[in-house]
């Protein structure tokens, strides 16, 4: 028997959301619970279904491994680590991608570098790009940069490509200025922009509407920005500031937001953020359900 949902529970979403957060048809999402039991969703009072992240997180999952040629019936007993392994292969191409980027970067070929993102932006899209090809690189380029297999001017080439493609993007692709918007930042010192800035990209090509205000913004400025925009949510991306420090600008952010506007946090070590006021944001997959779950709402 399913749960009851109650409101101590995480949030949930409706199975309308969840069947386009997750691109599992309704009829496909009603089978997999009924025959293989891949979920168990919680229920209302009123016997409605309701699905934690955690449960949204593994129907994507078990998407993407059968979209990899995989039966669901084989697949659905298996781990949510298994299930990710299953589909390792079919990005397997990409690496190609980004072998060819750093070889590009490290003989400091401009033209030849931007052509082959964009290349990957037009074939991937958006999403793609980014969890696919954006952060991997910027891993990759990270990595070489600290063995010295790259120079800092090709990392300083990668990462301003990349901040000008996807800035490009988002600027081509405006959303609906009608609708309350997401910020996104990064806090007081942390001036690593590039992957806040993907996922502004990300929660676009989500159907989120985005307002994106560059790095290292003062928290006064960002609680203005969210008064003035009427934002849904500040999302701060943090890479290499220390817990601590962040941690302080963060709840001073907190403090002056409007108590209409969410605050959400993402990046390394930032689950240690979490509070009744701060949501921490797990990772792309995480980010999708919560902009669908924000769309939802104002439906």
């Amino acid at each position: 028997m399913a749960p009851m949902a109650s409101k101590k529970d995480d949030p949930t979403l409706s199975f309308g959301t969840v069947s386009r957060v997750t691109g599992l048809s309704p009829d496909v999402l009603r089978a997999w619970e009924r025959r293989y039991e891949a979920v168990v969703p919680m229920r209302t009072p009123g016997g409605t279904r309701r699905y934690t992240p955690s449960q949204v997180q593994r129907l994507r999952l078990l998407k993407n491994a059968v979209d990899a040629g995989h039966r669901i019936g084989d697949i659905v007993q298996l781990s949510d680590d298994a299930l990710s392994e299953c589909v390792v292969a079919t990005r397997a191409p990409r690496r190609d991608s980004l072998a060819a980027a750093l070889e590009i970067a490290s003989r400091l070929d401009a033209p030849a570098l931007w052509e082959l993102l964009c290349r990957e932006l037009d074939r991937l899209g958006p999403a793609d790009f980014v969890r696919d090809v954006t952060l991997p690189l910027l891993q990759d380029v990270g990595d070489r940069w600290a063995t010295g297999s790259i120079t800092i001017a090709g990392e300083h080439l990668v990462t301003a490509t990349l901040r000008t493609l996807l800035g490009s993007w988002l600027q081509d692709h405006p959303g609906d200025a009608s609708v309350r918007p997401l910020l996104f930042s990064t806090p007081p010192g942390e001036t690593h922009e590039i992957s806040s800035l993907a996922a502004a990209v990300f929660a676009r090509a989500s159907g989120a509407t985005v307002v994106y205000l560059g790095p290292d913004l003062p928290s006064e400025e960002l609680a203005s920005a969210a008064r003035t925009s009427r934002a849904q949510a500040v999302v701060l991306g943090i890479a290499h500031l220390p817990v601590q420090t962040a941690r302080v600008a963060v709840e001073r952010l907190g403090a002056q937001l409007p108590s209409d506007a969410e605050l959400w946090v993402g990046g390394a070590r930032t689950q240690q953020l979490a509070s009744d006021r701060v949501t921490w944001i797990r990772d792309f997959d995480d980010l999708k359900t919560r902009v669908m779950g924000q769309q939802a709402d104002d439906g």
